[in-house]
């Protein structure tokens, strides 16, 4: 949105939000004038659980409460009613439990235009929801929004350190990279190993087995941090592994990369994508049998830190990747979308 609303040739917005939760999100986050020509916003009470389970005839259709839009673009898979307007909807995961399939599987059925990040995510939506290749537009994701938080980069931390991110879930492995650690601090690596993520299904365990590790000292744990203090960390840090069973966007490493800070990431097709040789990817099944391929892998980004033009190149890598070109093509899918016949 802040990319959006910064484009010269920028479409009128309206920003329409359903729930009644409180907004988790800063308003200056957003970048945008409230108040200003061209910028409306407007607010509707009703429970997006209740929308999700069926519809609400009493409900104001979404595109009227906003005076009328050409297209209306979803953020989540809980859709508003909508009379006239053409509707996208942009998708960067692809749901394991059925609850939330079948919600996606709604959505895509109504939308006109679907965006994606990644090839792999295309492939997977037109093969298991046998969506029309012509309704699935791909555009780059963003990476710089912790870069934009930092004036200056603050210098490596002279000890290593090993950065983790993400909620204490099992398909995050936090139990491999802890006993990677283990045999990284017991060769005689001096680092510290710090996670920073809310509680999940593995907290307990992940909790239990520091609490007893010789290397319980050199472990950090953070449930969050401000945005500002996340970015000066990563930027601080000699390697953020990313481990994760299902995503379809590299945005978390490449938001690494565009500080210069090396990526160890699981070898899913969205992140050979997105990062290509500029990280070390690990396969899961392997690594989930021999801690020593972790162990390797962290060793050799620990040491790619300390390289001035290893860093350079995956800065270079990131700087490709902006929130102004997803805004472009964003808006270039939006306007592809409009001219198309609507469908029957």
């Amino acid at each position: 949105m802040r990319a959006l609303v910064r484009l010269e040739d920028r479409p009128e917005v309206a920003l329409y939000e359903v729930g009644r939760a409180e907004r988790i999100v800063d308003e200056r986050a957003l970048g945008l004038p409230f108040g200003a020509a061209g910028l409306a916003r407007v607010s509707s009470s009703a429970s997006r659980r209740l929308l999700a389970l069926a519809p609400l005839p009493k409900v104001r259709c979404a595109d009227r409460a906003l005076g009328g839009v050409d297209l209306f673009h979803h953020t989540s898979r809980v859709l508003p009613p909508v009379a006239r307007a053409k509707e996208s909807i942009a998708v960067a995961e692809i749901p394991a439990n059925p609850a939330s399939d079948r919600l996606l599987r709604a959505a895509l059925a109504r939308v006109d235009a679907v965006l994606v990040f990644s090839a792999s995510c295309a492939k997977r939506l037109r093969d298991h929801y046998a969506l029309d290749a012509g309704r699935i537009h791909r555009v780059a994701v963003g990476c710089d929004h912790w870069r934009r938080e930092l004036a200056v980069l603050p210098p490596r931390d002279e000890v290593p350190r090993i950065l983790v991110l993400g909620p204490l879930n099992a398909p995050r492995r936090h139990l491999r990279i802890l006993k990677a650690f283990e045999l990284l601090v017991e060769s005689g690596l001096q680092a510290h190993l710090h996670v920073v993520g809310a509680g999940g299904d593995a907290e307990q365990d992940f909790d239990r087995v520091v609490a007893a590790s010789k290397v319980r000292l050199r472990v950090a744990r953070d449930r969050s941090l401000p945005e500002a203090e996340l970015a000066a960390l990563v930027a601080r840090s000699s390697v953020l592994v990313h481990l994760v069973d299902d995503v379809e966007t590299a945005v978390t490493p490449l938001e690494a990369f565009s500080m210069g800070t090396p990526v160890v990431a699981s070898r899913l097709p969205a992140l050979e994508e997105g990062l290509g040789a500029f990280a070390e990817l690990v396969l899961n099944g392997e690594l989930d049998h021999d801690s020593e391929l972790l162990v390797d892998a962290i060793e050799r980004s620990v040491r790619s830190a300390r390289d001035p033009a290893a860093c350079a190149a995956r800065e270079r890598h990131a700087a490709a990747f902006t929130w102004e070109r997803n805004a472009r093509e964003t808006v270039a899918a939006w306007r592809a979308v409009l001219v198309r016949p609507s469908r029957p």
